[in-house]
C-alpha cells in the first residue's frame, strides 16, 4: 500500500514538470504567435500600395468595356469590387465610370427582385456623378416599371445609350430633352395596337444627337416617335414586307442599315415607291421565314453608296443575275462585299444563286454560308448597341 503511494505521488509531481514545460511552450508559442501578427499586420500588399487612380484604372478594365452593360450584381458588377476590402470599397464607390453603365433585368421569373433592382439602379446612378449614362430595363408585361423610369428620368440629361423593353405606353412618364442621347432600342410590347386615345410620345424627337436606333418589333407607332432624318444606323427586326419602304424614305440619311422582314397574308407588293438612299453603305436583309415571297425588295432600291451587301437567298427571288444587275445598274454603285445567307429549307437554291453570282461579279469578294456579324461582314461596330 506505501509503495502504491509512493509511486502515484512520483506520477504526479511528473505530471507536474510536464505541465511548467507545456505552459512554457504556449508562452512561447503566443509570443512567437504575436510577433508574427504584428508583422503581418505591418506587411502592405502590393495591390494595396498602388495609387488609387491606378487601382481605379483597373477597375474600369475589370468591367465590360462601355456602353457594354454590367449586371447590377453578380461577378462583372461594380458592387462586387466595393465588397472587397474597405480601401477598394472606397474607391470603387468614388470612381464614377464604374457605375454609369447598369442593365437592370426584371423579365419573367425575376419579379420578386423589384425593390432590389430599384435600389441598385438608384444606387448606381448617384454614384455616377457626370458621367454620360448606358442604361438597360429588360421587363416583363406583369411588371410596374413607373419607379424605374422615374429614376433614369432625372438623369435623362446624361443618357448616351438607352434600351427600354417595356409596354410603349411608359414612354409618356418620359419627359423633358435628351441632349446626350445617340443610340437607342426599343422592345416595346405591343407597337402594332394604338390605341385613337392613346398619347404618344415625341420625346425622342429632342433628341438631337441620335444617330443609332434598334426597332426589335415594329409598329407603325414608330414613325411618328422617332427624328428619322437624322438617324445613320437603323436595325429593325420583324418588320412587315410592306412597311420596308416606307420606312426607308423617312430615314434617307442611313449608313448601316439592318432589316428583318417577313410576309404577312394580307400584305401586297410595293407598286412603283422607290427607297432612294444615297449615303447607304452596309445593307443586311433577313427573312423571317424561309421562302417568303420578298424578291421585289432590291426592286424597290436606290443604293448609289452601296459597298456591302448581305441577304438571304429569297431576297434574289427566281433570278438572281436580274435581281442584282438592276439594282447595281440602277444605284451605278460598285459592291465591293456580298455574301448570301445559307437556309437549310433552301440550300440548293442558295447554292446556286452563288453560283450565278460568282459567276457574274468575279470581282465581288463574294461568300456564302451562316448569317455573318461584326468582324465578318463588318469591321467597324455600326451595328452595336
Amino acid at each position: 500500500m506505501l509503495a502504491s503511494l509512493a509511486a502515484d505521488r512520483e506520477r504526479v509531481a511528473e505530471i507536474e514538470t510536464q505541465l511548467r514545460e507545456l505552459e512554457r511552450s504556449i508562452r512561447f508559442l503566443e509570443h512567437e504567435k504575436a510577433f508574427l501578427e504584428a508583422r503581418l499586420d505591418a506587411y502592405t500588399y502590393p495591390v494595396l500600395a498602388l495609387p488609387a487612380e491606378i487601382i481605379s484604372e483597373v477597375f474600369n478594365h475589370f468591367l465590360p468595356v462601355y456602353p457594354q452593360r454590367s449586371a447590377t450584381t453578380g461577378l462583372l458588377s461594380p458592387l462586387i469590387l466595393s465588397q472587397i476590402c474597405r480601401q477598394w470599397r472606397v474607391i470603387a464607390i468614388s470612381t464614377p465610370a464604374l457605375w454609369r453603365a447598369v442593365m437592370v433585368d426584371l423579365r419573367t421569373g425575376r419579379e420578386n427582385r423589384v425593390d432590389t433592382e430599384l435600389h441598385l439602379l438608384k444606387t448606381s446612378l448617384s454614384r455616377s456623378g457626370s458621367c454620360p449614362l448606358s442604361i438597360a430595363l429588360e421587363s416583363a408585361p406583369t411588371v410596374k416599371l413607373e419607379p424605374f423610369l422615374e429614376a433614369i428620368s432625372a438623369h435623362r440629361a446624361r443618357w448616351e445609350y438607352l434600351k427600354l423593353d417595356t409596354c410603349f405606353t411608359y414612354l409618356t412618364s418620359i419627359k423633358g430633352p435628351l441632349p446626350t442621347l445617340r443610340s437607342l432600342t426599343l422592345a416595346l410590347f405591343n407597337p402594332q395596337v394604338v390605341e385613337q386615345n392613346e398619347r404618344i410620345s415625341s420625346v425622342f424627337l429632342t433628341a438631337s444627337r441620335l444617330r443609332k436606333v434598334a426597332l426589335l418589333n415594329y409598329g407603325v407607332m414608330y414613325r411618328t416617335i422617332l427624328p428619322w432624318a437624322q438617324l445613320t444606323v437603323l436595325i429593325v427586326e420583324v418588320m412587315p414586307h410592306d412597311e420596308c419602304v416606307t420606312v426607308l424614305n423617312l430615314a434617307p440619311n442611313l449608313v448601316h442599315c439592318m432589316l428583318k422582314i417577313f410576309v404577312g397574308a394580307q400584305q401586297s407588293g410595293f407598286g412603283q415607291t422607290i427607297a432612294q438612299l444615297v449615303h447607304l453603305n452596309t445593307l443586311v436583309l433577313q427573312s423571317v421565314l424561309a421562302g417568303s415571297a420578298v424578291a421585289d425588295i432590291l426592286d424597290t432600291l436606290t443604293l448609289p453608296a452601296l459597298r456591302k451587301l448581305q441577304l438571304s437567298a429569297e431576297f434574289l427571288g427566281t433570278n438572281s443575275i436580274a435581281t442584282l444587275s438592276a439594282l447595281i445598274s440602277r444605284s451605278a454603285c460598285t459592291i465591293q462585299r456580298m455574301h448570301i445567307v445559307r437556309r437549310s429549307a433552301l440550300h440548293q437554291h442558295s447554292a446556286r444563286q452563288y453560283e450565278l453570282c460568282k459567276q457574274a461579279w468575279p470581282t465581288v469578294a463574294l461568300s456564302w454560308g451562316p448569317q455573318l456579324g461584326r468582324g465578318q461582314f463588318w469591321d467597324d461596330d455600326a451595328f452595336d448597341f
